[in-house]
């Protein structure tokens, strides 16, 4: 989110609402100039901000694994374990987790094959 961390390539407050609009969903990345300087305070900043605009069902842990340099705290996948359990320590029940974590990505990626191949027929 832009109003976390002034990087001109995170979405703005506007941006993020017609993504919810049209069932989009929201990956948080992990490269620290999109995130800012302190890796778990400002993941948690994110999803609450988006959790206040009433956008549970559209946020997935993102990541961005596939070339970027990453913070200490999560330097690759076997890491984002580590991640849940200080996001639980934080506050955040394990419903929304859960959500995060799997079923909004999942739900999105069936609605989208659904669409998909409904087209098809």
């Amino acid at each position: 989110c832009r109003s976390i961390c002034g990087n001109k390539r995170n979405l703005t407050d506007s941006q993020i609402k017609l993504l919810a609009q049209k069932g989009g969903i929201i990956g948080l990345n992990f490269y620290p100039p999109f995130l800012g300087d302190s890796f778990y305070d400002d993941i948690y900043r994110n999803i609450y901000h988006l959790c206040e605009m009433g956008l549970e069902n559209n946020i997935a842990i993102g990541s961005d694994f596939d070339g970027a340099v990453m913070p200490k705290e999560i330097k690759n996948v076997s890491k984002i374990p580590d991640l849940h359990a200080k996001l639980l320590e934080m506050g955040l029940k394990k419903d929304l987790l859960y959500k995060f974590f799997y079923k909004n990505g999942y739900d999105f990626t069936t609605n989208l094959w659904q669409r998909a191949f409904s087209i098809l027929k």
